[in-house]
């Protein structure tokens, strides 16, 4: 059965559950003197600056022996509050965005303004993979016996018999590739600490990628975000119920 998805937008909820929104773009290795370019050319548009060293290390254990070699360079970028970052390395640009997340617009918005700058000075590389990600935190409230009922926040959930419900902690992911669009998904979902008294969390994380035909223009690539997101936002609203939604429709306290 062909799966199509309809064009849905954000829907920016008062509270909304996203921690992290990244997009990586991975590249065939390219020179450490092409990489300090592209770095140089983006750092006026970050407050802080940070440069690690890469090393390669052999081990050899007959003769007891190691020697470690500089390899390449690390950048990581970041805005005043930490919440902005970019990441460069010989083999991958990754932008991403911590919470409060401020919609599509303004996330999208800088990578379109910072992309065509380093894909230029990085000597326009054969792209490998173009992904989007966005990590979800449900914060489930904690009932009289003191268990957080997941199950009725999810529509995607391990079904358990009695013996094991409710469990103790829980962990699946799943994989499916749209060949129409020359996407895959990898979703995924755990429980993991929560930040709010009497509450328990789980995590909703999905992760649109294409290792097929990855468009190198600069057009082209943000107009695969926007495939991307689509079908990102499908799936996470049919992975929510209405439960859910009244939780990150909530006014803050």
């Amino acid at each position: 059965m062909a799966y199509m998805t309809e064009a849905k937008e954000d829907v920016l909820y008062p509270r909304a559950p996203i921690v992290e929104a990244v997009m990586e773009l991975r590249f065939e290795d390219v020179a450490v003197s092409r990489l300090r370019n592209a770095a140089d050319a983006i750092q006026a548009q970050y407050e802080n600056r940070e440069t690690d060293k890469l090393f390669e290390g052999n081990l050899n254990f007959e003769a007891r022996s190691s020697s470690f070699k500089e390899i390449s360079d690390r950048f990581r970028f970041s805005s005043w509050d930490q919440t902005d970052l970019l990441i460069l390395t010989s083999q991958a640009a990754i932008w991403s965005r911590l919470a409060p997340y401020e919609g599509w617009a303004q996330f999208c918005g800088r990578i379109a303004e910072q992309l065509p700058k380093i894909y230029k000075n990085l000597g326009r590389p054969k792209l490998t993979r173009l992904g989007l990600r966005y990590i979800n935190r449900i914060d489930v409230p904690l009932g009289a016996d003191n268990v957080g009922y997941h199950e009725n926040y999810l529509t995607f959930r391990i079904v358990a018999d009695d013996i094991l419900d409710p469990t103790d902690g829980f962990q699946w992911a799943l994989t499916k590739k749209f060949p129409a669009q020359d996407l895959a998904v990898n979703v995924q979902s755990a429980n993991v600490v929560s930040e709010l008294p009497r509450h328990s969390a789980v995590s909703f994380d999905i992760d649109v990628f294409t290792l097929v035909d990855v468009p190198n223009q600069v057009d082209d690539i943000l107009e695969k975000l926007g495939d991307m997101r689509r079908l990102k936002n499908e799936i996470f609203e049919t992975g929510i119920t209405d439960e859910a939604r009244k939780l990150f429709n909530a006014a803050d306290d």
